[in-house]
């Protein structure tokens, strides 16, 4: 039996299965219906059985090349959550490791502020909820969920109603309300360095003193963050004259999902070549998570005044 047929049987098995973890029905399974299949170099069944099962003393880490190989054909997210919880213990070890501290949440009633965004009519459940506190947490956990063929769904303040930050079963959710800090205000270049977590409406308290704001004002401003304005290329009322948030940023960093912390733009103006920062705008995540954004700051107006205008069609 090949492996898509492996795993439908095991959807199959593994839904009729009423006792139990179901990292032990999968390995029981496994062994039962698979004893020529042979997956990353681990031709005996019985290691292949023991690496999958959590309580044979054996190093956690050791059973992911078998899942990560699984994962590979696996589509079914009862069968990825099922393999991927063959992981978590592992995900958790390498979190505590980092010092994450009480940023790991794997209980349920812990993740359920985080199983869905504003729009609440749509709900799941992450397979864990990840709360980094420095880039190097950030690159860290993407790495490990990259070698480990594990899925990423980034998360600001869950304030989009378009489900950008919705999470998946089979995935862990990267939280990253912890980077709270605005850097850098520089008033000669108008500009602001800031970390995603930072509110919308936060940046602009932070310069009006001195007569400057940031102009994209969502609805949402008063607890949006300026990661998820980023993610979603967020507007606002402003936005028909001064632009989305594309158009008020200056430049950001970011983490592949390799680990690698790249730079794009800075207080400079537009630069030369592909506009790659614009293909980041609006990606809800998709090509990485970022972990510091400066953007534009305009002068006050002096005066604001509301104007009302009548139509008679």
């Amino acid at each position: 039996m090949n492996t898509p047929d492996y795993l439908s049987q095991l959807t199959h098995d593994w839904r009729r299965q009423a006792r139990g973890p179901a990292s032990r029905c999968s390995a029981a399974i496994l062994a039962e219906r698979h004893r020529d299949l042979c997956i990353d170099g681990v031709e005996d069944l019985g290691e292949m059985v023991e690496l999958l099962e959590p309580r044979s003393g054996r190093p956690v880490l050791w059973r992911a090349a078998v899942v990560a190989a699984l994962l590979e054909e696996a589509t079914d997210p009862v069968i990825r959550r099922a393999l991927l919880q063959t992981l978590l213990p592992g995900v958790v070890s390498v979190c505590r490791k980092l010092r994450f501290g009480e940023g790991v949440i794997d209980d349920l009633d812990g993740m359920r502020p985080y199983e869905c965004d504003a729009l609440s009519a749509y709900r799941q459940m992450p397979l864990v909820v990840v709360l980094p506190e420095t880039v190097s947490q950030v690159a860290a956990i993407l790495r490990y969920c990259q070698d480990h063929k594990v899925k990423v769904v980034p998360r600001g303040a869950g304030t989009s109603l378009s489900g950008g930050s919705m999470p998946v079963g089979d995935a862990i959710l990267l939280g990253m309300g912890k980077f709270n800090r605005v850097l850098e205000i520089d008033y000669a270049n108008r500009c602001a360095v800031v970390q995603p977590g930072v509110t919308n409406l936060g940046v602009t308290k932070a310069v009006e003193h001195e007569g400057f704001y940031y102009a994209p004002d969502p609805s949402s401003q008063i607890a949006c963050s300026i990661g998820g304005n980023v993610a979603e290329n967020s507007g606002g009322v402003h936005c028909l004259k001064y632009g989305l948030t594309t158009n008020n940023l200056l430049g950001i960093e970011m983490v592949l999902m390799n680990g690698e912390v790249v730079r794009l733009g800075g207080k400079h103006l537009d630069a030369g070549g592909y506009d790659l920062m614009g293909l980041m705008t609006g990606s809800e995540g998709l090509l990485g998570v970022v972990t510091e954004v400066t953007v534009r700051l305009l002068r006050k107006p002096t005066t604001a005044r509301a104007v009302l205008l009548g139509f008679p069609t």
